[in-house]
C-alpha cells in the first residue's frame, strides 16, 4: 500500500538550510517512504522495544502507553495483538509520531534518546507560541516585506521565483484522537504539531525539545480524547521546494535569515517575529547536529559513508542529496519484507547483502546515510494509520506501528511519512 505524501525532510527527526531542512528534507524524506510498498494486509513488524517505565498494573503499562528507552528492533516483537489503539477523526491524516531517538547504538543496534532532546521541556501553550511563528506563509510574506524595503533581497538570495508566487497558502489542520481505552504518558501527533487541545485539563502537557508531547511520569486517562493542530504537510512544502525556497546551504540559510530579521526589524514590520523564530530553529537544528550526535556520527562505518557520499557525489543542495538517497532505494531492487529475520541484523549487511528488510533497516539506513553527508536527520516511532471504510475516519492498531526518518523538527520539520 503505498502513499505519495510530501512533508519535509524529510524532520526529518535536512535541507537545504537547516530551518528548510525540515521543510524541504522531510520533504523528500516523505516521499521516500512513501514509495516503499506495502502488502495492505501485512503486520508491521515494529513493535516497540519492553517498556523501562514499570508499574504494577500491567494492563495499563504494556506495550506502548509509555515511552520505551530504546527503539524497537527488527527481530523482536513481531506477533500483534492488532488491538485497536486510536481512533482518527481528520482530513487526510499524516504519520504520527510516538516517539523520537537521537543516537545510534552500533553494538545493539537499536536507537536512544538523548536526555536533552527527550525530556519534558516546553508547557503545551509554550510550544504552541513557538510554533505558531513557524509558518512557511508568513515567512514567504516577510521575504516579500523585505524585498520592497531593500531592493534586490529576493533575487540575491534566489527567492525571486518563491515571492512572484503569490498564490502561496499553508493551512492549519485539526485531527480528533480518540483513545479505545488505551492510556499513554505521549500523545501522538503529526510532525508539525503547533498544539494539543485535551478534552480534559486535568493533565499537564509539556513537549520535549525534539517535539514528542508527553505527560510527565503518569499516563493520561486510556477514554481521553483531544485534538492535534498542526500545519499541512503537504503541498506547502512541495511548493516551497519546487520555487527555489530551499537552494541554500546552511551557512547561507543563515545569512539569509539574519539578513532578513535585520530588514523587517529596522523597518518595525510585525513579520520579524516569524522571521526570527526561523532563525532561532535554524540555529537549533545546527546545534542538534553538532552537540547531539556528530560524535555518534564518526561511528559510521566507511562502506556506510563510501555509499552515501557516491550517491550525492556532486549535488550542491541538501533537499537534493537527501532525493538521491531515497531514490537509491527505489532503483536497486530494495524489497520491503516484514516476514524477514536476516542471519546478520547490521545496517551493512542489509545494504551491501541482503537488499531485505523492514522499516527499522530502511529508516536507520537512511538516517545514517543522510547524517554522513551532513544532512540533519534522526529516527522517528510511531504509527501509519488505516483507512477505514468511513470518510476522514481512521484507525491505530498495535500493528500500524512504524519507524521512519525524519528531519530534525524544530526546524519547520517534517517527517517522512508513508507506508513502508
Amino acid at each position: 500500500r503505498a502513499s505519495a505524501f510530501c512533508q519535509s525532510y524529510s524532520s526529518p527527526d535536512v535541507i537545504c538550510s537547516a530551518v528548510f531542512s525540515a521543510a524541504v528534507f522531510g520533504f523528500v524524506l516523505l516521499v521516500f517512504s512513501a514509495l516503499v510498498p506495502k502488502n495492505p494486509d501485512a503486520r508491521y513488524y515494529d513493535e516497540f522495544e519492553r517498556l523501562f517505565m514499570n508499574s504494577g498494573d500491567d494492563s495499563l503499562f504494556s506495550d506502548f502507553s509509555v515511552l520505551s528507552e530504546f527503539s524497537g528492533g527488527p527481530d523482536s516483537f513481531r506477533n500483534f495483538s492488532n488491538r485497536y489503539l486510536y481512533m482518527l477523526y481528520g482530513d487526510n491524516v499524516p504519520y504520527f509520531k510516538r516517539q523520537t531517538f537521537d543516537l545510534y547504538d552500533f553494538d545493539e543496534l537499536h536507537w536512544y534518546s538523548d536526555e536533552y532532546y527527550s525530556d519534558p521541556y516546553y508547557l503545551n501553550d509554550e510550544w504552541a507560541e513557538k510554533m505558531g511563528k513557524l509558518s512557511l506563509e508568513k515567512l514567504r510574506e516577510g521575504i516579500v516585506s523585505a524585498d520592497k524595503y531593500s531592493a534586490g533581497f529576493a533575487e540575491k538570495y534566489g527567492l525571486t521565483t518563491l515571492v512572484n508566487y503569490t498564490d502561496y497558502k499553508e493551512n492549519i489542520k485539526i485531527v480528533s484522537v480518540v483513545p479505545e481505552n488505551f492510556g499513554a504518558v505521549y500523545y501522538i501527533t503529526p510532525t508539525r504539531a503547533i498544539s494539543i487541545i485535551p478534552s480534559d485539563n486535568s493533565n499537564i502537557i509539556y513537549v520535549t525539545r525534539g517535539g514528542v508531547f508527553r505527560n510527565k511520569v503518569q499516563p493520561h486517562d486510556p477514554k481521553l480524547t483531544y485534538q492535534v493542530v498542526y500545519y499541512d504537510e503537504f503541498a506547502p512544502r512541495y511548493l516551497w521546494l519546487d520555487r527555489g525556497g530551499a537552494n541554500f546551504s546552511d551557512d547561507e540559510c543563515k545569512d539569509m535569515l539574519t539578513e532578513l530579521c535585520t530588514v523587517l526589524s529596522e523597518n518595525n514590520d510585525p513579520l520579524y517575529d516569524n522571521a526570527e523564530a526561523f532563525l532561532e530553529t535554524h540555529n537549533e537544528a545546527m546545534d542538534y547536529r553538532t552537540s547531539a550526535y556528530e560524535e555518534n556520527c564518526e561511528k559510521i562505518s566507511p562502506e556506510i559513508k563510501a555509499l552515501a557520499e557516491q550517491i550525492t557525489s556532486g549535488l550542491e543542495y541538501d533537499w537534493q542529496k537527501a532525493e538521491a538517497l531515497q531514490s537509491y532505494f527505489m532503483d536497486n531492487n530494495y524489497i520491503y519484507d516484514l516476514d524477514y529475520i536476516p542471519p546478520d541484523p547490521s545496517v551493512e549487511y542489509f545494504l551491501f547483502e541482503s537488499k531485505r528488510g523492514s522499516c527499522t533497516h530502511y529508516a536507520t539506513a537512511f538516517v545514517l546515510m543522510a547524517r554522513s553527508v551532513g544532512l540533519t536527520a534522526r529516527y522517528a516511532e510511531g504509527f501509519a494509520p488505516d483507512i477505514t471504510g468511513r470518510s476522514n475516519v481512521f484507525s491505530v492498531k498495535d500493528s500500524c506501528s512504524h519507524a521512519y526518518p525524519r528531519s530534525e523538527e524544530r526546524r519547520v520539520g517534517k517527517e517522512c511519512r508513508s507506508r513502508w
